[in-house]
């Protein structure tokens, strides 16, 4: 199965039909079962059951395409996955969305052009699209053999996809690709190619406007033939063609304005994934757009001040006045606000549907609400941009007032004095549905004439309801209790009995007066089209306001979901441009979270000039050494991002780059040892770390035999003291001695503990000194190694300590 076309069938929740031909092999492959087929050989699928069957589906290299109803057709493949969450939001079920793109990301793909790969220093373009949020972001920079800052840009991004030339050339970017977590696919050169000035023009067009011409010109050389890359795949996904096309926003990226991390980092400090930082803070976030903002900004922390510090005065503001919190989270906390970037999207449609127009006006009322809300010093420049975007929303909420009949809310309805011919089919409508209440009263009368209607019935009295059946229209339902006395009755006509006893029926007269209802909808709807065809054109001039809207209901959401988990942790605000490294009473984010007594330690790197630039901290298994580490690192990354920190208080200089060089496992897809690949990261460290980086290395050198690993891990170290500030975590205790050879560089710590008889007792706290020991054996008897096999460790120890002596 290559494509897998699913029609949408309506209702509430709505269903989805898998065609009788492709029926039965979803059924067996997805379901293990055939239950779920209908008499005619279909299959209708729940939301639920949707998002199984096509994660199966697309995991399988098949796409996905959704098609009828009021919506647009939405296709999924394996490389972009992300419109099923548009599909799921636009259906109400809004946590789906969220785990769909949490698993699959948000549309984004990306396209590399390395000019002469082969050299020491090659020119890479960098062109990142994301098409659900209509953005074309660019970058050129000048990079390494080991492409270490291509790396980084990726691992920034997140993207699921990345272009990469077909020829040897694209090797080394494939790889990068890889270890960033992104699936490749291979393009021929002539997608790269093209005249400069074509490859301009053409991504103008895409952009729009004359500021997009200005910009095209100034895209870099090398950067242009990525740009090339991106147009040839929207030519084919996202066509521009029809009567209104959606234009991308084109920016120039300058990669130095961000706190630069590579994958190993992102893994190493659990940053994004799915227990992970990420996870801690979007659980305040009351948005989609609120969440997606909160991973761009962990992947691509912030290294320009101005705008650093401007991001942490609005959290601080949010922090000090739990009253602006409150008001700001009321206001986030609407659909409208939910569904902020697909209403955006909407808007480039033809027709745009009835509900989505009312949303932009619920969208309007809530900037208002939240604009009212944010106050202080802090908060101003933010306060000022959403009462912007709620102004420029202000005509298109008159449109909606004009032609929906607001006071009918939340039904959705035209107004009908717009048009004579709506206003009488709507009046046929409502005598209609008037009618068909009463048919249905009436059927309950002769169906239960001796029933009484007390104000809280009982479980076994019959309970009668009309509902709307996407397939049979208006049928009458009737519970368990009733379902006797329905069988019984010659006037009615059965249609279907579901689990539970339920009974699903009809009369004659009500199912009259239901085709009547039908009829005058259809009508409606009918007159309606032009209408709402008319408004559409006018609405969808809109589409940038609705997108700078929705922009900004990430911000202000991630902002506040910064300002709860700081506020609910009593984290503090962190001074970001220091000289010196100084945490007091630093916490590990995740780890406070889950333990009530977490012990807390100090660490300052730095300030001295070439002096205590590098902490060599040892101690014993689980005493927290690789926790301290990873602690500080992470600290760094949240000031940058504009976040408090988990610490008592917090100086921390602006860095370039932050180096997490922790626990490596193996990859034997690359034929890389757990060993061999320590040394590629370490490697990458070596290379590309400033004096103006933070790197955390823990316990390099432990895949190899204790000379060589002792040998490897004291070289890296006294590399390190002499260049970026750092946290060393090791066993090999002869490091120790690099304190009196590096004049005050390396700085010895340890994590301690305490040995009562045979017990030990960590104390996590992190302390000025080497260790003197590490405890293995007494870590292995708390591991529940059998007895006799810690008494003969121990034996063997001895022997070993006495040899040596």
């Amino acid at each position: 199965m290559q494509t897998l076309t699913l029609r949408r069938l309506g209702g509430d929740p709505p269903w989805y039909e898998v065609p009788a031909a492709a029926a039965r092999a979803v059924a067996d492959d997805v379901f293990q079962s055939d239950r779920l087929l209908r008499d005619d050989g279909t299959l209708r699928l729940s939301p639920a059951n949707l998002f199984t069957a096509a994660e199966k589906v697309i995991a399988r290299g098949a796409t996905v395409v959704i098609a009828g109803g009021d919506e647009a057709e939405r296709r999924c493949t394996p490389g972009d996955a992300s419109a099923l969450a548009d599909e799921f939001r636009a259906a109400g079920r809004t946590a789906a969305a969220d785990a769909w793109e949490a698993k699959h990301g948000d549309g984004a793909f990306a396209a590399i052009w390395v000019a002469k790969p082969q050299s020491a220093t090659p020119r890479t373009g960098l062109a990142v699209c994301r098409v659900r949020a209509r953005s074309l972001r660019v970058c050129e920079f000048e990079d390494d053999v080991s492409l270490a800052r291509l790396e980084a840009a990726l691992a920034g991004e997140g993207c699921r996809e990345v272009l990469v030339v077909s020829t040897d050339d694209g090797a080394a970017a494939a790889d990068v690709a890889k270890r960033c977590g992104a699936s490749i696919t291979k393009v021929p050169p002539a997608s790269y190619g093209g005249p400069p000035q074509e490859i301009q023009r053409s991504l103008a067009e895409r952009c729009g406007g004359d500021a997009a011409e200005e910009a095209a010109r100034s895209v870099p050389p090398v950067a242009l033939k990525a740009c090339a890359a991106v147009l040839e795949r929207l030519a084919a996904t996202d066509p521009a063609t029809g009567p209104r096309v959606l234009d991308f926003d084109l920016s120039l990226d300058d990669p130095t304005t961000c706190l630069r991390l590579d994958a190993a980092t992102l893994r190493a400090l659990a940053l994004v994934d799915d227990d992970s930082v990420l996870a801690l803070l979007r659980g305040h976030a009351a948005t989609a757009a609120g969440r997606k903002r909160l991973e761009a900004w962990l992947r691509r922390p912030l290294a320009d001040v101005p705008t650093l510090k401007a991001r942490q005065a609005a959290v601080a503001a949010l922090v000090d006045d739990e009253t602006a919190r409150q008001g700001t989270r009321r206001a986030l906390k609407h659909r409208s606000c939910a569904d902020a970037d697909r209403l955006a999207a909407a808007f480039a449609r033809e027709s745009i549907p009835l509900r989505d127009l009312v949303a932009t006006h619920a969208l309007r009322e809530r900037l208002v609400s939240c604009a009212a809300a944010l106050q202080g010093d802090g908060l101003r420049d933010v306060k000022q941009a959403v009462g912007r975007a709620a102004k420029s929303l202000e005509k298109l909420a008159l449109l909606v007032e004009e032609v929906v009949d607001v006071e009918a809310l939340p039904r959705l309805k035209v107004r009908t004095t717009l048009c004579g011919a709506l206003a009488q089919a709507s009046s046929r409508r409502d005598a209609a549905e008037d009618a068909l209440h009463e048919a249905v009263a009436a059927a309950e009368a002769t169906l239960f004439p001796s029933q009484k209607k007390p104000a809280k019935r009982a479980k076994t009295t019959p309970k009668l309801k009309l509902e709307a059946d996407d397939q049979r229209g208006h049928v009458l339902r009737v519970t368990k209790a009733g379902a006797a006395a329905v069988r019984k009755a010659s006037h009615v006509t059965l249609l279907a009995t579901r689990r539970g006893g339920e009974v699903l029926f009809t009369t004659k007269d009500v199912a009259k007066r239901a085709s009547d209802l039908l009829q005058a909808s259809n009508a409606c709807s009918a007159a309606s089209v032009e209408i709402l065809r008319e408004c559409s054109k006018v609405a969808g001039t809109f589409r940038a306001p609705l997108r700078n809207a929705a922009r900004l209901v990430g911000d202000v959401d991630a902002l506040l979901a910064l300002a709860e988990c700081a506020s609910q942790r009593a984290w503090t605000r962190p001074t970001v441009d220091g000289k010196a490294l100084t945490i007091e009473g630093l916490r590990h984010p995740l780890v406070d979270e889950a333990v009530s007594d977490y012990i807390p330690s100090d660490v300052k790197l730095g300030g001295d000039g070439a002096k205590n630039r590098c902490w060599l901290v040892t101690g014993p298994n689980m005493g927290g050494k690789s926790t301290f580490a990873r602690a500080a690192a992470l600290a760094c990354v949240l000031a940058h991002v504009g976040s408090y920190v988990p610490a008592d208080a917090a100086e921390v200089p602006l860095l370039d780059r932050v180096f997490a060089r922790v626990g490596s496992a193996d990859d034997p897809r690359a034929g890389q040892s757990t060993f061999v690949r320590e040394m590629r990261e370490t490697a990458a460290i070596l290379k590309n770390a400033t004096p103006r980086s933070f790197v955390v290395v823990d316990e390099i050198g432990r895949g190899t035999s204790t000379t060589d690993g002792t040998a490897l891990a004291a070289a890296v170290c006294e590399t390190l003291c002499r260049g970026p500030l750092s946290i060393f975590t090791t066993h090999f205790y002869a490091l120790c001695d690099l304190e009196a050879t590096t004049d005050g560089c390396v700085k010895n710590y340890h994590v301690d503990a305490l040995v009562d008889s045979e017990e030990l007792t960590l104390l996590y706290k992190v302390e000025a000194g080497p260790a003197t020991k590490s405890y293995g054996i007494h870590c292995a008897r708390l591991a529940g190694f059998p007895a006799e096999v810690v008494e003969d460790a121990a034996g063997r120890l001895a022997a070993l300590e006495k040899e040596g002596a």
